[in-house]
């Protein structure tokens, strides 16, 4: 991720989790150490933070090499599927046909073989489009379809028309298991403790780590469930106490609860809603 999308990220999740804490945010601005300083206020009382943001994935912890699994086979999607609907509107043979991927389990297809991926998944369909709305399956692909032999299990088509379908899905990124995984959470406080030393303290009044499992994709989901986790661990909370954040917090974005894991164990929740997310994977995809 380029350092200018990250920090938009870090801005724009640093605002949502203030807001949803009920503050008013009054200032924010992107800082390197800590991520985000935001002047805020809320029932009359005003201070200043700094804000440094941990992300979650329930399929890895931070630090391990290559990272998420999950998100990498969310960017490798997200650029054949952008592949995809440039060559959908070139193909009107395909414009009301529907198609849904599936790969093989441990499929890990790079990010450059996406466009070629994308060129033989249409390529096929055009030669296989179905004629009336009955699903299509193909699970055996012809020698000159090299990555869909490689990575695809099975493929499904399926004429919807009238509608006109410019947006593919791959099964493999909308399902995944979720739920709060405490290892990775401890790896990410710990990890962010041996950084919070050299963080530039001037100016504010409380520094905060915000551990985010900011719904999007799906492995970045903790659940709607946050007795899932053992929060009052006793190396979790001392880990807390010397981690040198004077508040800790995970915030489940997508399910609209948060826990603020020291120093009072707060558990806080809101009514869930879809809407915000399902804007962000449409502009993302």
């Amino acid at each position: 991720m380029s350092s200018t999308r990250q920090q938009k990220e870090e801005f724009t999740l640093s605002k949502e989790f203030l807001e949803f804490m009920d503050y008013e945010v009054l200032e924010l601005a992107s800082e390197d150490k800590p991520d985000v300083r935001a002047v805020i206020q809320r029932d009359n009382s005003r201070f200043n933070v700094g804000i440094e943001i941990a992300t979650y994935q329930v399929d890895a912890g931070p630090g391990v090499p290559g990272g998420s699994p999950g998100v990498r086979l969310h960017a490798f999607w997200s650029a054949a599927q952008r592949r995809i609907r440039e060559l959908l509107k070139k193909e009107p043979t395909l414009k009301n046909v529907h198609g849904l991927v599936f790969l093989k389990r441990d499929a890990e297809p790079p990010m450059s073989e996406a466009s070629a991926f994308a060129d033989e998944l249409v390529h096929l369909a055009s030669a296989s489009c179905p004629l009336n709305s009955k699903e299509q399956d193909i699970r055996d692909f012809p020698e000159d379809y090299p990555l869909l032999r490689k990575y695809a299990h099975h493929i499904t088509l399926c004429n919807v028309a009238p509608d006109v379908m410019h947006h593919w899905e791959c099964s493999n990124v909308s399902v995944s298991s979720i739920g709060v995984e405490m290892a990775h959470i401890v790896a990410s406080v710990y990890q962010k403790k041996k950084k919070s030393q050299f963080y530039d303290r001037s100016g504010v009044d409380e520094v905060w780590l915000l551990i985010c499992a900011q719904g999007y994709p799906i492995v970045s989901t903790a659940g709607p469930e946050p007795a899932d986790g053992n929060w009052d661990d006793q190396y979790l909370q001392e880990l807390c106490a010397t981690s040198g954040f004077d508040r800790v917090y995970f915030w489940e974005r997508m399910y609209r609860w948060c826990k603020e894991m020291y120093p009072s164990g707060e558990l806080i929740q809101k009514e869930w809603r879809a809407f915000p997310l399902a804007k962000q994977q449409q502009a993302e995809g």
